[in-house]
């Protein structure tokens, strides 16, 4: 017999939903509630208020994008072998997800998701737990120190490493264009040559 649904994880997801459909603001904690299937103090035994359960959505669709990326990923392979397989998994993971998409774009250009990239970016990463790591910063950072890539700001690498792919399935889902699979593996491959030392 199947156990009862963890309140935690259904709030969590019913705010992914309605934020990435509506926006922040247009997901009141009452509707959130109601998409969980719980009553609306529910949300508030399980956050201190709804600035922390964004920051627990984050989290949820962080850990959900780095184990996509870290699918079938091969840590003995070629650096730029694994870089490939990262940019892949991006694409394919995020047009599979656009809700995902959609709350992260939010996210990362709000208040919510400028201080949290500010901390991932550019503060003392070695105080973060391993959880709170991201994994294409880490990636970013070993290969640097192998001097394989540019000697660039790890702000610069992330976003020549990442942001075409995000933009390109924004646009993608949008129907500004279509792709197809031997244009995306060129756009990545295109990705990893700015990159390249």
């Amino acid at each position: 017999m199947a156990g009862k649904p963890n309140k935690r994880r259904l709030i969590v997801e019913a705010a992914l939903e309605l934020i990435a459909e509506n926006g922040f603001h247009g997901a009141p904690t009452s509707k959130i509630a109601a998409e969980a299937g719980v009553g609306e103090g529910s949300i508030y035994r399980h956050f201190k208020d709804k600035e922390d359960l964004i920051h627990h959505v984050y989290e949820y669709v962080r850990d959900h994008v780095s184990e996509a990326v870290l699918q079938n990923h091969d840590f003995e392979a070629p650096i730029r072998e694994q870089y490939l397989r990262m940019g892949f998994n991006l694409f394919h993971f995020l047009m599979e997800n656009p809700k995902i998409q959609a709350f992260n774009e939010q996210y990362f250009n709000s208040p919510f998701g400028i201080s949290r990239k500010r901390e991932m970016l550019v503060l003392d990463r070695s105080k973060m737990d391993e959880k709170e790591s991201n994994v294409g910063v880490a990636f970013l950072e070993s290969a640097r120190e192998q001097q394989i890539l540019k000697d660039l700001p790890m702000p610069v690498l992330m976003s020549l490493a990442f942001a075409p792919i995000v933009y390109l399935v924004r646009d993608v889902s949008f129907g500004v264009f279509n792709l197809d699979s031997r244009t995306v593996q060129k756009t990545v491959e295109a990705c990893w040559d700015a990159l390249k030392r």
